[in-house]
């Protein structure tokens, strides 16, 4: 068979395909069999009409650019992964693409896996609220497992299954706290009251400041502040260890009742002990510790270690010699020098970001309430 024929047929099969093409059109669609096919003469045009045949793979409610996704299929389960690339709290309600009607929850940072107890299944898939804190990452498992009974509506602010038939909601605060189960009308409700307002930890904290080429040196901070406000501390990088006793009246801590420590505001990363129990490590926005274990009525011993960039090390450094015999060596336009550039901007930089434990610390309290589903 020659070219010649091979171009006759090729014709023929785009002719049955798409029948007459107008020349001019940049989008050419058709019914073909039991569907239809579409011609395109630019590739721009390509996601716009995979937008329009296809349901998106994952899609938000709200429309909201730091949320990502990556979504993987397995043979018997399906793997979305979720991101917040932002600063900022999000939240939001997301349809999930897929058929199957089990879904767990895993926890990107904890490494913690737990079953969602609040969806909806809907014709074009499952619907999950999503509350995605700063920076936030998970991954939601959607496996080929029974349905579970579960939540499709609900105001608590945390809620998780706590055993067969049972979840466990989490309110901040006081008011009517309701849920909702699947293939029920009507709301189950039960009222919160007498919760606490958050609880400011106050006082004189000891700071001791002790780093790589920095004397040990101890203060007294009575109102907490960035160590790069005083000069003996400006330029340090490194790890501080607070240190403070406080007092809890005794009628803050009740049964049933779950106590956040909340830092506030951290430069950068803080590492946390209270009354010599570790309650973990954060590095990003919000800095929070479940510390319902070891809070106790009366005097209590909080110690809380944080570490800053080093660039307000580099600041107090002098501009190196080397600097300036790079171009010398290397000449005056390529990549290495203007690495170089970069680097050496930041020696005597007068701009430092702030640093240290800034707070406000406080004692945050939620209600446990256990439902029967």
């Amino acid at each position: 068979m020659g070219y010649e024929e091979n171009g006759r047929q090729l014709r023929a099969i785009v002719r049955e395909m798409f029948g007459s093409i107008p020349l001019r059109d940049p989008i050419v669609k058709n019914e073909f069999g039991r569907g239809e096919v579409v011609l395109l003469r630019s590739e721009t045009d390509l996601p716009k009409i995979l937008h329009e045949k296809l349901q998106p793979d994952f899609e938000l409610e709200k429309p909201a650019e730091p949320v990502l996704h990556l979504h993987r299929r397995g043979n018997d389960s399906e793997v979305y992964f979720v991101t917040n690339t932002s600063e900022f709290y999000q939240e939001n309600s997301a349809l999930f693409r897929t058929a199957r009607k089990s879904v767990e929850l895993w926890n990107a940072e904890t490494g913690q896996a737990a079953l969602v107890a609040v969806f909806t299944v809907e014709r074009r898939g499952v619907r999950i609220p999503l509350r995605l804190k700063p920076y936030e990452s998970v991954f939601y498992v959607f496996r080929d497992t029974p349905e579970p009974r579960h939540l499709v509506e609900t105001n608590a602010d945390e809620v998780a299954v706590n055993g067969a038939g049972k979840v466990l909601c989490t309110t901040a605060s006081n008011g009517t706290v309701y849920i909702r189960v699947a293939a029920e009308a009507e709301r189950r409700e039960t009222l919160v009251k007498d919760l606490p307002a958050p609880f400011e930890i106050t006082g004189e904290w000891l700071v001791t400041f002790q780093a790589y080429k920095f004397p040990k040196l101890t203060k007294r901070m009575p109102v907490l502040h960035s160590w790069s406000d005083d000069s003996d501390t400006r330029n340090f990088s490194g790890t501080a260890r607070y240190e403070l006793e406080f007092e809890i009246p005794t009628g803050l801590l009740e049964k049933g009742r779950r106590v956040t420590l909340d830092l506030g505001t951290v430069m950068d990363a803080s590492k946390v002990w209270l009354n010599s129990q570790s309650t973990g490590v954060t590095w990003k926005r919000p800095h929070l510790h479940d510390v319902t274990r070891w809070v106790k009525p009366g005097a209590n011993f909080l110690e809380v270690r944080v570490s800053n960039r080093l660039i307000n090390y580099v600041a107090g450094l002098k501009r190196p010699e080397w600097a300036d015999k790079v171009v010398e060596k290397y000449g005056d336009y390529n990549e290495r020098r203007r690495w170089y550039e970069v680097i050496s901007r930041e020696y005597g930089a007068p701009n430092i970001p702030p640093a240290g434990l800034l707070g406000p610390v406080r004692l945050v309290f939620a209600q446990e309430l256990e439902f029967e589903i």
